[in-house]
């Protein structure tokens, strides 16, 4: 009904200004997240999640707070919602997302439960379905699923979201060309993660 959508458009403006005026705390940043996420699957307006640029936000505390673990997986998994939807995703700046991103993971060594969300995240922001259309990747992310790739060659889900990753960049000829300029270090990761999913 409209008085249900009044409400959840009213309780989404809270909560992106709790975002706002708390930047610096964790504790509140992670449960808006979780918040923010519970509103999209909610029947409210999903425009004004867009309208207020509360992804935006979501990537500016992910360049804080990257250390943040707790935090960091309640905002990637809220990025990945909000990029699969496609009134909210036009919001995202795809070169923006991924700068982020990569700069978290750079920040330190994550364990695998981030590495497959931060994948599942990235896939969902740089893959357009509507335009069809798949963002530039930048080096440091490759970088990112090579060292992921080494590192966890046992875990499903860092496999699985690192290949499906690197399956979406492949429909965008330039980041073909930087994969095959690391043909000789890719393939033989790929052939191992095939293995261990099939």
């Amino acid at each position: 009904t409209d008085c249900l959508k009044s409400h959840i458009c009213y309780l989404v403006r809270i909560i992106v200004e709790a975002i706002e005026c708390h930047f610096g705390c964790v504790s509140v940043l992670t449960r808006c997240c979780s918040l923010l996420r519970a509103t999209l699957h909610m029947d409210g307006d999903k425009q004004v999640l867009a309208d207020l640029g509360a992804a935006r936000l979501l990537i500016n505390a992910i360049m804080i707070h990257p250390t943040s673990t707790e935090f960091v997986l309640e905002a990637l998994a809220t990025l990945k919602d909000l990029a699969a939807d496609e009134t909210t995703r036009g919001s995202i700046d795809a070169a923006e997302a991924e700068a982020a991103i990569v700069s978290m993971l750079a920040a330190s060594r994550y364990k695998p439960d981030v590495l497959a969300l931060a994948f599942a995240a990235l896939n969902n922001v740089v893959v357009d379905s509507k335009t069809r259309t798949v963002a530039s990747m930048q080096r440091p992310v490759l970088n990112c699923i090579v060292s992921s790739l080494k590192s966890y060659p046992n875990d499903q889900d860092v496999l699985k979201n690192s290949c499906l990753l690197l399956k979406s960049y492949t429909y965008n000829e330039e980041n073909l060309l930087m994969m095959r300029e690391h043909s000789a270090t890719l393939v033989p990761l790929l052939v191992g993660s095939s293995n261990q999913l099939s």
